[in-house]
């Protein structure tokens, strides 16, 4: 299960984070397009069934080309480019935060959705 992802977000987090089989997996991108994603924001999965054809085709256009021509910067991280793989979910938890202070772009949600997770391993309700 993803809990962000750099192209689910339109490229506004700095993360993904994962789990895998062996664990937990972090990304820290190495770079990121300085952009204001097309509007209207949509999720080109959630949206394939709700969106006529051909428009779903245009905003798919439109938005891959704005991608395409967004200058990219790098992202000034120790991390950035590194990949880490095998992680306890508590050692996740805490590169994430350590992420998001250092001032990488975290999803607000991203620290909530990991500690609950951490409350129901702790508990005894992990499957």
């Amino acid at each position: 299960m993803s809990y962000c992802r750099f192209s689910s977000m339109d490229f506004l987090c700095d993360l993904y984070v994962y789990e895998a089989y062996d664990g937990f997996a972090v990304h820290v991108a190495r770079s990121r397009p300085d952009w204001t994603p097309p509007e209207p924001r949509w999720n080109i999965i959630m949206d394939a069934g709700k969106v006529p054809g051909g428009e779903w085709q245009r905003r798919q256009d439109a938005y891959m080309e704005a991608l395409d021509s967004a200058e990219r910067k790098a992202v000034n991280h120790r991390w950035a480019g590194e990949s880490f793989y095998g992680l306890e979910l508590d050692e996740a938890y805490d590169m994430c935060a350590a992420a998001r202070a250092d001032g990488l772009n975290v999803p607000e949600s991203l620290l909530p959705d990991l500690y609950e997770v951490m409350v129901w391993e702790h508990w005894g309700f992990s499957e």
